[in-house]
């Protein structure tokens, strides 16, 4: 037997006396409190900010993003400019100066640039926190617009963790939105969220003469859904309305403690989309369901 003293450091009064202090009663919510955006309370302004990795030992390790404006007439006038939101420097990206910062592309129909941040930080080192700008002047009138807010970070798989990458390739029209013709332009989005897996099974079977059921083919079907967090309406609509109808999708989930879920390439489901709202809250979270682009987990018979 083990005894163990512990001293008494809030000895009870010699006369026995308690004291008490009314307090006001707390009643527990029925239902889980929903979360919020603090933008929804007026404390803080809504603007996503994207981590952006760099200096990482391989390609899932190092970010990128695109700009494209399709031209309403071959005459105009379009400018991406990089802004600094520390010093508040502008640069703009021009084929001159691509290889500073990816790739800049131009026809007739169209103007795009695609920024890799390993190569913007090796060339602009002093970049943290960035925006882009997009100016299009159609027959003499300008129209403006920037993005959500990119943070500059070399890659670590802490920072990385509970977020997910999509990447897109896409070619044709939307016809709400770009032409992307043949080009297969590639664009990517780091969002906060988890990847899970689960499993379906298809059989074909035949009853034989003895009444037993024989394999003609099985398929493992596996389906993916990508939980997200609040988003604002720039980046689900530019996720949901362009990204989502990719001819590819690649997908890669960070989280540490998840499975490995690199560069899977996937395809929508159909009907594959739900959302939440929150009474107040002006974001919106989702759950995106996928299935493998290559449906071969098929055993047959020879």
């Amino acid at each position: 037997m083990i005894i163990i003293k512990v001293p008494n450091t809030q000895p009870q009064s010699e006369i026995g006396q308690a004291f008490a202090q009314e307090s006001t009663p707390f009643t527990t919510p029925e239902a889980p409190l929903e979360p919020i955006c603090l933008c929804a309370l007026g404390l803080e302004a809504c603007d996503y900010i994207e981590k952006a990795f760099y200096n990482g030992a391989n390609k899932y390790q190092n970010d990128y993003t695109s700009l494209f404006i399709n031209k309403e007439d071959s005459t105009d006038l379009i400018v991406f400019t990089l802004i600094d939101l520390i010093t508040g420097n502008e640069t703009i990206l021009s084929s001159g100066n691509a290889s500073t910062y990816g790739v800049y592309s131009e026809d007739d129909n169209h103007v795009g640039v695609e920024i890799d941040f390993n190569t913007l930080k090796t060339n602009y080192p002093d970049l943290k926190k960035i925006k882009f700008k997009k100016e299009q002047t159609v027959f003499g009138t300008p129209l403006s617009s920037e993005t959500h807010t990119f943070s500059l970070l070399p890659f670590s798989i802490y920072q990385a963790d509970q977020t997910v990458r999509i990447e897109s390739v896409t070619s044709g029209l939307i016809e709400s939105g770009n032409d992307y013709e043949t080009l297969g332009w590639r664009n990517s989005v780091r969002i906060q969220g988890i990847v899970r897996r689960d499993y379906g099974t298809e059989t074909d079977r035949i009853l034989d003469e003895d009444r037993r059921l024989v394999q003609i083919q099985d398929k493992v079907n596996r389906e993916y859904s990508l939980y997200t967090t609040l988003l604002p309406q720039s980046i689900y609509e530019a996720l949901i309305e362009d990204k989502m109808l990719g001819n590819k999708l690649i997908v890669s989930d960070y989280n540490i403690h998840n499975a490995n879920y690199k560069g899977l390439s996937l395809s929508p489901t159909a009907n594959g989309i739900d959302n939440t709202h929150y009474e107040g809250n002006q974001n919106m979270s989702f759950v995106l369901k996928f299935t493998d682009e290559a449906q071969n987990i098929i055993k047959r018979n020879k």
